[in-house]
């Protein structure tokens, strides 16, 4: 029997985020009689260390020193990056000092990376069929763009989720909240960019609409804080920290009735989304389609929840779950499904490995892969009408404050976007400084 190649998976951390949390479920499941998963971060550590270390995985970090980096990769067939997409050269320079002759990325963001370094990626891989659907638009269809360029959406552990997961009684009574009265959430990380106004702004309207709602936030920011304030909902709501204990998540996620989400940025898959709705837990979101818009791909308006755009109908959508418990129940059953048939880890897993076996032999000869070309072309003609629907039509005023936040939440995401593009250059920088002194 052959000995099993070493794949090194990478990322910039080892955070809470679900790129991170994605690729751990990855390195934890690679069969090890075929695979050596070694992970390492390149810029800092994080909790996702520990996880990887109990499973056995070797894990290492370096700091952004690219002589660490080299060292780190020693011995490595194949490099998996789990990146933003767009330039970074730290690795790329590192592969070919090392002589590592694959490269895969998982592009997070669907970003373009328009350097010299591109050429080395054997297989661009997307979070969603949205990013890889906006890549296209933006790079055009080089042939052959589908051998090349694939969807891997990040996988979710349902089953571990619901092992660990109480009943809803036992984690609303658990949290310190009333088992009797309806609880609406919102988990994901503490990060500004990670929410839109709109999920403090809905509050008023929905106590109104449920008097005896209860709210949980976490991931709570500072700014978000200032905002509930200004709008007198401080002693109506909780604020509750960010987790990465798994048990004490698959708790949060149990408690509420109906999650709900919303990012500046969107979500190019959401897998806190997709972690709720494994437990039979319907989402309540909003569409995003001039950022990162896969929330419209991962919910079904109608069927695993509701789409919804403007405070006022997002409230009422949300209302409308905590109304009707039928519903809620018909919404997570199908919410769940689709998680099982979409997210499973051991498919995506067993998916991915066919992939390094692919370009480990050289990468002659088609794969077969899902989503397959016609799931893709079906998903390009039916996009339009995703990112449009909503819970209902809005008005007039509704539209004008709908496209104002959309305005604020669009500057606010170039922002973010330039602060990323100088960091990335500032690494540049410093890798072609140290790639020159080792010379």
């Amino acid at each position: 029997m052959s000995h099993a190649r070493t794949v090194a998976m990478v990322a910039g951390t080892l955070g809470l985020g679900g790129t991170e949390k994605g690729m751990v479920t990855h390195a934890l499941r690679l069969d090890r009689t075929r695979f050596s998963p070694r992970v390492i971060a390149l810029y800092e550590e994080g909790p996702r260390r520990a996880d990887l270390e109990a499973g056995g995985v070797e894990v290492g970090c370096a700091q952004g020193n690219l002589e660490r980096l080299i060292e780190l990769l020693d011995g490595a067939d194949l490099v998996h990056v789990f990146r933003h997409g767009g330039h970074d050269p730290l690795l790329p320079e590192a592969c070919r000092q090392t002589g590592v002759r694959i490269l895969v990325e998982s592009n997070i963001f669907g970003a373009v990376d328009r350097s010299p370094d591109e050429s080395l990626i054997a297989c661009h891989l997307f979070l969603s069929l949205m990013c890889l659907r906006r890549y296209r638009e933006w790079v055009g269809s080089p042939e052959p763009f589908g051998e090349r360029h694939r969807v891997s959406y990040l996988p979710v552990d349902a089953d571990r989720l619901r092992t660990l997961a109480p009943d809803t009684r036992t984690a609303k009574l658990a949290l310190g909240f009333d088992p009797d009265r309806p609880l609406v959430g919102r988990l994901g990380r503490a990060a500004d960019l990670k929410w839109r106004d709109l999920l403090i702004d809905m509050a008023p309207h929905l106590i109104d609409l449920v008097p005896d709602v209860q709210i949980l936030y976490v991931g709570m920011t500072p700014s978000k804080q200032r905002r509930a304030g200004r709008l007198a909902l401080l002693e109506q709501i909780r604020a509750h920290p960010a987790v990465a204990d798994e048990e004490r998540l698959a708790g949060l996620y149990r408690a509420c009735d109906v999650v709900i989400n919303g990012a500046v940025i969107g979500e190019s898959q959401g897998v806190a989304l997709a972690e709720a709705m494994a437990l039979e837990v319907p989402v309540v979101t909003c569409s995003t389609p001039w950022a990162d818009n896969a929330q419209v791909e991962m919910v079904d308006h109608g069927v695993t929840g509701w789409v919804a755009n403007h405070p006022k109908p997002f409230a009422e959508a949300v209302a409308d779950l905590v109304h009707n418990p039928e519903r809620r129940r018909v919404f997570g059953r199908a919410a769940a499904a689709k998680v099982d048939t979409l997210l499973n880890p051991d498919r995506l897993t067993r998916q991915l490995e066919s992939l390094y076996d692919h370009h480990l032999g050289g990468g002659t000869g088609s794969l077969p892969w899902s989503p397959d070309e016609e799931t893709v072309a079906r998903f390009d003609a039916e996009y339009p009408a995703l990112a449009a629907r909503q819970f209902r039509p809005l008005s007039g005023r509704e539209q004008l404050e709908a496209g104002l936040e959309r305005r604020r939440d669009r500057a606010r995401q170039l922002t973010a976007s330039a602060r990323m593009v100088a960091t990335s250059m500032a690494q540049t920088a410093r890798a072609k400084a140290a790639a020159h002194g080792r010379r």
